[in-house]
């Protein structure tokens, strides 16, 4: 038998047992060798051994070689996420980092280090309760807008290379809002123009309905349907592609609105519609404090809808909910109906109030709690990218810059001269980024449109191998015989050496020797004899 030799290298991808020996499998029937065997050398981890999901090949026989590990202790930094979903300028964060001890030592005051732009941030500590994870709350405020490049430190031996953790997030700059505004209102809502029109946060842009241009829809965070009398199917369409792709959508409804056209709508995006319009002088009494646009507007210990003057209402359509939807309410009336909701569609929001900003339907839109409601939702309307990709799991980074003609895409290492072009592709007026396998060091990294610094992005290595629970022979045995697996063995660890053992499995055991001294031992005998018997 040929042995072809292979470099092994190191990588940073995870695979499970599964795939390896699925790929083994197809090169072995491709060898054309009639006897094909095997050998599988690993520490077997528990996060990565999934005998039971082998595709076998009887006509292969595989030979599972455990090695031990020398240390099974490891602490390690697992994943990161904020509480909020965008970042502000100048407005405290709260990181909330997960920390794993996969150790029989308790820890105390273990430190962790958070580094923005390369400087650090608050110090803090730790404790960890042998084998647990711990949650750290890491509080700061970005003092600058635009990208921000970050890393967690922690510090572990001998198992180093999970103790960084990398991650990056924009501070947003401005949040761009069009109001969609009908022929009859020229200049707009005059509260949707005090709001965001004279905050330098936003980019607010009024346009009539006839002049709207469809191919500029994605190029906003929030879209604001302003008392529009119907929807046209066109304009639906155009809106399901904003949210499909992470846009928000805010819709306030006329008086007099045409009810086929927004169920048309409601029915395209899978979300409640008006059924009738009610003009029963009622108002606001419940409020979500648990949804992300009011759980830090309102302080829920001391919170009392009763003694608050809520938004009077004079007139509201009845909505009827889509049993397919996730509606969750903002606001409710007294009479149980939805004043205010929030239907997610697609990667993107649908707001829905269910009266207009004019003065007839009520005083919401001159109601304290108007602003902290629009600004909130305005806030969250912003398309953030992930903190974090992970090397090997061929993940795609999503981006609103289009390049055009022979400019291409740049991912640039934030050290050394790292520099890569990865593939892309145009979905719906958004560009996927796919790097594939060509970033293979964890760290910061830059991407460009051409020249045009566009993101921030960073990767990790998988933490599937940084939990250090392994199977034994006796385990990998239980697996195989549930599996019932006849022709997968596992090899017994023993004091010879590997290499002794895979020969001797290979060629079988060599009995030279042995048949050497024997017959030596046997021509000795004879010649012992033949003298005796002489005598």
């Amino acid at each position: 038998m040929k042995l072809k030799k292979e470099h092994c290298k190191i990588s940073p991808a995870t695979r499970q047992l599964s795939e390896i020996s699925s790929r083994s499998f197809d090169v072995l029937q491709q060898s054309g060798n009639a006897s094909k065997t095997l050998f599988i050398l690993s520490d077997f981890q528990k996060s990565i051994t999934d005998i039971n999901n082998i595709k076998n090949d009887e006509k292969i026989k595989v030979n599972l070689i455990p090695l031990t590990a020398a240390d099974k202790s490891n602490v390690y930094i697992d994943t990161c996420w904020f509480e909020t979903p965008v970042r502000q300028y100048n407005q405290l964060e709260k990181l909330h980092v997960r920390i794993k001890n996969n150790s029989d030592k308790e820890l105390e005051n273990n430190s962790i280090k958070l580094f923005i732009n390369n400087i650090q941030k608050t110090p803090a500590s730790f404790n960890a309760e042998k084998n647990s994870e711990e949650e750290v709350v890491l509080s700061f405020s970005s003092k600058e807008a635009g990208i921000q490049h970050c890393r967690i430190e922690i510090s572990d031996y001998p198992v180093t290379f999970d103790d960084q953790f990398y991650f990056s997030f924009t501070v947003a700059k401005t949040i761009s809002v069009l109001s969609i505004d009908p022929a009859a209102m020229p200049t707009g809502s005059p509260y949707l123009n005090k709001l965001f029109g004279e905050d330098s946060l936003f980019l607010f842009k009024n346009v009539q309905e006839n002049q709207l241009d469809y191919s500029s829809l994605a190029s906003y965070d929030l879209i604001v349907l302003n008392e529009l009398k119907n929807i046209s199917s066109g304009l639906s369409q155009e809106l399901k592609r904003f949210m499909d792709n992470g846009g928000s959508v805010l819709l306030f409804p006329p008086a007099d609105a045409d009810l086929n056209s927004y169920k048309e709508f409601s029915l395209l995006t899978r979300s409640s519609w008006f059924e009738k319009y009610d003009t029963l002088n009622t108002k606001v009494d419940k409020i979500n404090l648990d949804h992300d646009v009011y759980k830090d507007v309102f302080d829920k210990r001391t919170f009392s809808a009763s003694n608050l003057d809520l938004p009077k209402v004079n007139a509201h359509y009845t909505l009827i909910r889509n049993t397919r939807n996730t509606e969750e309410y903002l606001l409710k009336l007294q009479n149980g109906d939805i004043f205010f909701s929030m239907n997610s569609i697609g990667k993107g929001k649908l707001y829905l109030c269910s009266s207009g900003l004019n003065n007839e339907s009520g005083n919401f839109s001159r109601h304290a709690i108007f602003v902290p409601t629009l600004y909130k939702i305005a806030m969250y309307s912003m398309q953030t990218q992930s903190l974090f990709q992970t090397i090997g799991n061929n993940e795609s980074i999503e981006t609103n810059k289009n390049i055009t003609g022979e400019n291409v895409y740049h991912i640039k290492s934030l050290k050394g001269d790292f520099d890569i072009i990865p593939e892309h592709k145009v979905i719906d007026f958004k560009t996927e980024i796919m790097p594939h396998d060509q970033i293979t060091e964890a760290g910061n990294f830059n991407l460009f449109a051409d020249k045009e610094l566009i993101a921030g992005i960073a990767f990790n290595y998988n933490r599937n191998e940084s939990s250090l629970n392994y199977y034994n022979s006796d385990e990998l045995k239980d697996q195989i015989e549930k599996s019932n697996y006849l022709n997968i063995n596992v090899l017994e660890n023993t004091e010879q050496k590997l290499t002794q053992t895979l020969t001797e499995l290979d060629q079988g055991k060599k009995l030279w020797k042995l048949c050497l001294v024997l017959a030596l031992l046997f021509l000795a005998l004879e010649v012992i004899l033949l003298r005796f018997m002489k005598g």
